[in-house]
């Protein structure tokens, strides 16, 4: 999530429509706060942890981003 989260700093600095929500939870939580927090992007990143209906976000969302480098995720 630590390229993610540059990575929409930059979009975010052209297109300040968008918002990120990182859904879930790990302990890299403090550190991707912090550097959210650093960025000044607290308004447009969200970290709301763990949530029931994931599916249901992803399905209305503009944007649907895996990140990670080596899992997948079967909807």
């Amino acid at each position: 999530f630590n390229l993610l989260i540059d990575a929409f700093a930059i979009v975010n600095e052209k297109v300040k429509d968008y918002e990120l929500t990182i859904y879930g939870e790990g302990p890299d939580r403090e550190y991707l706060q912090d550097k959210i927090t650093k960025l000044g992007l607290n308004n447009k990143i969200k970290l709301p942890g763990i949530i029931s209906d994931v599916k249901t976000k992803i399905y209305s969302s503009a944007v649907f981003v895996m990140s990670s480098n080596y899992e997948g995720m079967l909807l």
